[in-house]
């Protein structure tokens, strides 16, 4: 125990009765090292006044409580009782006579050189007025009456320059999004 106590002593923090050798703590001081922070080294500078700078979040509408940056995508609502319909993503390359006789292009076969994603969804006796689309770049949501769907994409996607198509005879729905290039 008095060794604890010498290096408390050591350290500022307290003092003991040197008169009798008694291991009796007299009186807690306060030490210079307790006071020290990281913000304490260097010179002082005066605090910095607020900023007016509009935040990205004021352009948002007013009734939105988070930012879309600040919302994870990949979660998954597991009380929906609705099943997933069956659908397929494909690559798919836009190939010209210069990319298959001359191989000038600089295309290859593999999928970090595809253009497009094309997510084709199966929702027979759906009709396309109940079918809502969501596509954002690493994510794609459909819902309807009776399926829904959350994929992860499995590249990113110009979420905004897309396009789908609905065959209602066939309860198809054919996604067609622009990948962004790995390699530029």
């Amino acid at each position: 125990m008095s060794g604890v106590l010498e290096l408390a002593e050591l350290f500022g923090s307290f003092q003991k009765d040197r008169d009798n050798g008694d291991a009796q703590v007299l009186a807690a001081r306060p030490s210079p090292a307790g006071s020290l922070t990281p913000g304490s080294i260097g010179p002082k500078l005066a605090p910095a006044a607020e900023s007016k700078a509009p935040s990205k979040s004021s352009s948002a509408s007013k009734k939105d409580i988070w930012d879309d940056d600040e919302v994870e995508e990949n979660v998954l609502d597991d009380a929906d009782p609705r099943p997933a319909p069956e659908y397929t993503i494909k690559y798919r390359q836009r190939v010209t006579s210069e990319d298959i006789y001359l191989q000038m292009g600089g295309k290859t076969p593999s999928t970090s050189h595809t253009d497009d994603l094309v997510v084709t969804i199966q929702l027979p006796g759906e009709q396309l007025k109940d079918v809502e689309l969501t596509c954002t770049p690493n994510k794609l949501e459909v819902r309807s009456p009776k399926f829904r769907l959350v994929a992860p994409l499995p590249r990113t996607v110009k979420d905004k320059d897309g396009a789908a198509r609905f065959d209602a005879a066939k309860g198809e729905l054919v996604v067609t999004m622009p990948v962004v290039p790995e390699f530029l």
